[in-house]
């Protein structure tokens, strides 16, 4: 099979794929959505996590990355694609033994990692797995069972623990869930939703602070067919704001007639797959005009300046608010002072998994 004989076709877990999809999509969108293979996850889309690590000519690569015009004539494997491999099974063992599979949205990313290393190193130092592994970010193992798996892949370890009665506080016991995680078939959020359900693109402001109007909607949806819906503010029942802290609920589901940060969203348009994959939003009929932005706690403070949100307060100031202190000379004098030099990760310890999910509505409940 040699895949350079065509053009616009690459090699997907041993099989040629043709590339009928725009050639500057996401291999990681193309993989989850047009091929259906749920097992390379996505948690940043922006390179970071490495959930969604794939092997391109055996070479570990983000695939939120890289684009379909990249992967032309290059072989792409995913976890789908290798698990009937003796080294998957060898890994996947080892996964197991030691716990190095926890909530599993970046598992099959660090196995791919791993594939990665040990088809080039069947034996590899602690050190050098530490590296191999280093562009794939875990939240919950702490990366100790995950380096000692790897490390250790070439031992064999026996499938079934027999553990002595009341003996069992101390022992590692594989999880009943871990094959599902290390093989990447577990459902995430972002890993199912309804069949037909309709796609969603979002119109967001090109500008920091502008107001804007929109044109004939209706219009522009008629000369769309397989456009459903387009939403805007307006279609917001009830109040357009939320908030994580009830007093300071003060963005708006879709921004209403101003938009304050670039990236805003302004409106939704839904319709079904096809029509919203090659759906070009040049056209939309919405005018922009640009007013004077905000952008430093400065430039906010200025009271000619204007306000950002729309509170009952005269200025940009949010809440006020008094610090309690002590005599600090005194307590300065009785505090203990330590010397040394301190590292700690640069990585803010939060989860990868993105927020989502699905959810409808059967007979009338």
């Amino acid at each position: 099979m040699n895949i350079h004989d065509f053009s616009k076709k690459f090699i997907l877990n041993d099989k040629i794929k043709n590339i009928d999809s725009y050639l500057g999509l996401r291999l990681s969108e193309f993989l989850r959505e047009e091929e259906n293979l749920k097992g390379t996850k996505v948690g940043c889309n922006a390179g970071d996590c490495g959930s969604c690590t794939v092997l391109i000519d055996n070479k570990a690569c983000c695939s939120c990355l890289i684009t379909l015009a990249k992967v032309q004539n290059k072989k792409v494997e995913t976890i789908e694609g290798i698990k009937k491999s003796e080294l998957f099974a060898k890994l996947k063992d080892s996964f197991s033994y030691y716990g190095a599979a926890q909530c599993g949205i970046c598992t099959p990313g660090m196995l791919m990692a791993s594939v990665a290393l040990l088809r080039k190193n069947n034996n590899p130092t602690f050190k050098e797995v530490e590296e191999a592994l280093s562009g794939v970010l875990c939240r919950c193992t702490g990366y100790r069972k995950i380096l000692q798996a790897v490390s250790n892949v070439n031992k064999r370890f026996k499938k079934e623990i027999s553990i002595k009665p009341t003996n069992a506080v101390g022992k590692r016991l594989e999880r009943l869930d871990g094959k599902e995680k290390i093989e990447g078939t577990d459902i995430f959020g972002d890993d199912y939703y309804p069949k037909n359900s309709l796609i969603a693109k979002v119109i967001r402001s090109p500008y920091n602070s502008a107001k804007f109007k929109f044109g004939n909607i209706k219009n522009w949806k008629k000369n769309n067919p397989g456009v459903e819906i387009i939403l805007t503010a307006k279609d917001i029942p009830g109040i357009n704001k939320f908030g994580v802290i009830p007093n300071f609920d003060d963005q708006p589901a879709l921004a209403f007639e101003k938009a304050k940060f670039k990236g805003e969203a302004v409106a939704i348009i839904a319709g079904d797959s096809d029509t919203m994959k090659d759906l070009p939003l040049s056209d939309f009929p919405i005018h922009w005009d640009p007013s004077k932005d905000t952008m430093d706690i400065d430039e906010a403070l200025n009271k000619n300046n204007p306000k950002i949100h729309d509170k009952d307060s005269k200025d940009n100031i949010l809440i006020v608010g008094k610090v309690k202190t002590g005599n600090i000379d005194i307590e300065e004098n009785k505090a203990f002072e330590i010397e040394g030099e301190l590292e700690t990760s640069y990585v803010e310890h939060a989860y990868i998994e993105p927020e989502a999910g699905s959810s409808w509505i059967e007979g009338n409940t």
